[in-house]
């Protein structure tokens, strides 16, 4: 139960700061998805430092040891030309964002030619950052964040509460030993049931179940991935800045790869009927 009020004022906190984002001042908006996009980074460059640790055979990785772990100089200024990068996108210097963005990508497929790992994860972390920006350009926009945030909290939340009280058969051992099928199905039903409700049209219905089932698989599969690259690690955690939740990467898994999704159906054109 701790661990569940926890979970709760944390997510109240963000959703705080997610409505400041979306509801203040032009600099605040810049403020805060810096900042969020800096800590970001810096828990990942730092997981990856810590993969590549060396520990004697009697030693278990853990977050106590995580949290020993300190960037280096070259990955300070690795994070600090992103920021820069990113901050140029938002003042539509997109070509500067762009050359700016490649070489830093360029620079770490040189310096980590056998680790695709590290070059892709800076990638797919970047990128929920940038499409941010860009979605803020859209007359929609805080439509489009607050059903991110509020769809992906509700799958999160059902998941997880189903999950810790019905138990039962694993769905990914191996990556996420504490991830239930129960716990992915009540992710599934309970938020798209939450759709019919709200965006309810009959000649829409079946859309809308089919879109709630797909964004809710999508959001379980982002879990998933952040939870196999800790299982990489070695880490439970990706830091324990939030509590009862752990990093900023472990509260933002489904939403970055949501994210990714509603921004490139924004591009495509494509009718997003019941968001819009």
């Amino acid at each position: 139960m701790n661990d569940l009020y926890l979970r709760i004022i944390s997510t109240l906190i963000l959703l705080f700061i997610g409505f400041c984002m979306i509801a203040t001042n032009d600099f605040m908006f810049l403020l805060i998805v810096q900042s969020f996009y800096l800590l970001s980074l810096w828990e990942y460059l730092r997981l990856m430092k810590f993969k590549s640790l060396k520990f004697e055979e009697n030693i278990i990785k853990s977050n106590f040891l995580l949290s020993k772990t300190k960037i280096d100089l070259k990955n300070f200024l690795l994070i600090l030309s992103l920021i820069i990068s990113c901050i140029f996108f938002y003042l539509n210097f997109f070509i500067t964002s762009l050359i700016l963005f490649s070489f830093c990508i360029y620079s770490l497929v040189i310096m980590n030619k056998e680790n695709f790992l590290f070059s892709f994860g800076i990638v797919y972390i970047s990128l929920p950052f940038y499409f941010l920006i860009y979605l803020s350009t859209l007359s929609d926009f805080k439509v489009y964040i607050l059903f991110v945030i509020f769809f992906s909290l509700l799958v999160d939340t059902c998941a997880y509460l189903l999950g810790s009280k019905i138990g039962g058969r694993k769905l990914a051992p191996l990556i996420s030993p504490n991830k239930t099928i129960s716990g992915a199905l009540g992710g599934i039903f309970i938020p798209t049931l939450v759709c019919v409700i709200i965006f309810y049209e009959k000649d829409l219905l079946l859309n809308i179940i089919f879109y709630s089932i797909f964004f809710s698989c999508i959001v379980q599969s982002g879990d998933l991935l952040e939870s196999k690259f800790k299982r990489i690690c070695g880490v439970k955690d990706s830091s324990n800045i939030i509590p009862g939740h752990g990093g900023l990467l472990d509260r933002f898994d489904g939403i970055f790869l949501f994210l990714i999704l509603i921004s490139l159906l924004t591009i495509l054109d494509y009718n997003l009927f019941f968001i819009s």
